[in-house]
């Protein structure tokens, strides 16, 4: 290792130490969403329900699967996937109860309701 990457890596290790967690960050959150293109802060509800179409097609895709795989080898795969997919409405519930579904109110609502209550988990509590 050379002296130049040495002090680099003593500097590294250093800053890491100096960091304190009980201070404010150096930035805002105003600064955070500066950073972030504007085009990312507008709310399509098309995209939106795309997403949840996808979602749905590939819920419906791992059931069919399952139901055509009958094995117990493949049923814990199941699982995982139709977990993972599970959480995927979870996410977009919850979405749609902090209103980043859609601008649309009732939408979010309409949505918000069918996707928690499909996966058995209350929907206003978001």
């Amino acid at each position: 290792m050379s002296r130049g990457s040495e002090a680099a890596a003593k500097a590294t290790e250093d800053s890491r130490f100096a960091f304190d967690a009980g201070k404010p960050p150096p930035f805002r959150i105003g600064d955070v969403r500066a950073a972030v293109p504007a085009h990312c802060w507008r709310k399509s509800p098309w995209r939106s329900l795309s997403y949840v179409a996808r979602d749905v097609a590939v819920v419906g895709g791992l059931a069919v699967a399952a139901a055509s795989l009958d094995s117990w080898a493949v049923w814990p795969l199941y699982w995982a996937a139709q977990g993972t997919m599970f959480w995927a409405f979870f996410v977009l519930g919850h979405d749609c109860g902090h209103g980043s579904f859609s601008d649309m109110a009732a939408l979010n609502s309409v949505v918000g309701h069918l996707l928690h209550s499909f996966i058995l988990v209350p929907y206003h509590g978001w």
